[in-house]
């Protein structure tokens, strides 16, 4: 079999049937995806920028050279963390291709933070969405969740989700295309 053909790769324990099966999905999943052209990927996890950046850049670099098809990199990240690297930091990883930041702005009322235990503050967020937009990490797509939707416990307290709040303060500061319709379904 692939696997347990493949000692280099899987080790000389390939494992029990089911991770055999789960590897030898896995490795179709990847040839899918390279015949269809292997232009984007996603790194997993809720938070890679919480990585070392030298590590990330060379784990970008090394994505990039093993797959020069790669147009796209897209990840998650929380805003507290891009709020704590540098526009340095944030300038490499952009250059070393990570070129799209997906942000959940949960709420722009520090006491609905609070209370959530979200770890951070509507500023800070603020500050993250700012910092990586003016490193390029374009688009930014900045992602309301739980109680700072319209509706939820932000806007019974009279406060503005974070996203609207980063939006406004870049659209004044003309670093962010407007957006279209409010409610228009993202790209």
């Amino acid at each position: 079999s692939v696997v347990t053909g493949n000692p280099d790769i899987y080790g000389n324990d390939s494992g029990t049937p089911e991770e055999v099966r789960q590897r030898l999905h896995n490795l179709v999943n990847v040839a899918q995806w390279m015949n269809a052209g292997a232009k984007t990927v996603f790194l997993q996890d809720a938070n890679t920028l919480i990585m070392r950046s030298r590590e990330l850049v060379e784990a970008l670099e090394y994505l990039r050279d093993a797959f020069p098809t790669v147009e796209r990199i897209a990840s998650y990240a929380r805003a507290k963390t891009a709020a704590k690297k540098s526009m340095e930091e944030l300038k490499a990883l952009r250059q070393a291709g990570l070129s799209r930041l997906h942000i959940g702005m949960e709420s722009g009322c520090d006491e609905v933070l609070q209370a959530m235990q979200k770890g951070t503050t509507a500023q800070e967020q603020i500050e993250a969405g700012r910092k990586v937009v003016a490193a390029g990490h374009l688009p930014l797509r900045v992602r309301d969740a739980g109680p700072g939707r319209p509706g939820g416990l932000t806007a019974a307290r009279g406060g503005h989700s974070a996203r609207s709040q980063c939006r406004r303060s870049a659209l004044h500061q003309g670093q962010v295309p407007h957006p279209g319709p409010r409610h228009a379904a993202p790209p």
